[in-house]
């Protein structure tokens, strides 16, 4: 409960909540064994993942959520594929924004420096977010 009331926003990166086809991804998972177990339920159309939407789309409203999307495929560790937009975003949950960040899969939490555009961009959410959630979050306690 105590996580709840005092989150006030999240920001996904590349998260496939849709799913992804795995025949692209299916080297990527081979080559990390931690990622081994996660990928089976990462297929398109995963029950799991039906499931995790249908449940975050009814709390989505006491959050501001950013859903961030890679643009560009990952060609490294033998993956040559992506988490398009569709898949980055849970349809139907509401306070959202979306984010096209033009990087691969890989990249997407990498910045050569402070004045990459998607550092920048990122950074000002989570500015916003810092700057509102105080208020928001002391309501709730």
């Amino acid at each position: 409960k105590a996580v709840e009331v005092s989150t006030y926003g999240i920001i996904y990166l590349g998260t496939p909540h849709q799913g992804i086809d795995l025949t692209d991804w299916t080297s990527f998972s081979i080559t990390s064994q931690a990622n081994g177990p996660i990928m089976k339920h990462l297929g398109l159309h995963s029950e799991t993942l039906q499931q995790l939407m249908a449940e975050y789309t009814v709390i989505s409203g006491r959050f501001q959520t950013v859903f961030c999307y890679e643009t560009y495929d990952t060609l490294g560790l033998g993956a040559t594929g992506h988490v398009p937009v569709i898949s980055a975003v849970v349809q139907g949950s509401v306070n959202t924004e979306v984010i096209a960040i033009h990087k691969d899969h890989l990249g997407l939490a990498h910045f050569s420096s402070v004045f990459d555009n998607e550092y920048s961009i990122l950074t000002q959410h989570l500015l916003l977010m810092a700057r509102q959630a105080p208020a928001v979050i002391l309501k709730h306690w």
